[in-house]
């Protein structure tokens, strides 16, 4: 039991550093502020970040263009 909860705090540190330092125009699906919202539930809110909020490596949203 002890190891689910050093998991599920060891991921939400993850996801809430990783989402302070992706630049919001590169998180997907949700809004940065929102994903903040998401990450509250253990395992849930980590876990959702990791496949629908970060950005795909490699991968950044062109700029738009000048005008």
């Amino acid at each position: 039991m002890v190891v689910l909860y050093a998991v599920s705090l060891v991921l939400l540190v993850y996801a809430v550093l990783d989402l302070l330092r992706t630049p919001a125009a590169q998180v997907r699906t949700l809004p940065k502020l929102l994903w903040f919202v998401v990450l509250l539930p253990p395992l849930f809110g980590p876990v959702a970040w990791l496949l629908a909020g970060r950005p795909t490596p490699g991968r950044t949203r062109p700029s738009p263009a000048p005008g």
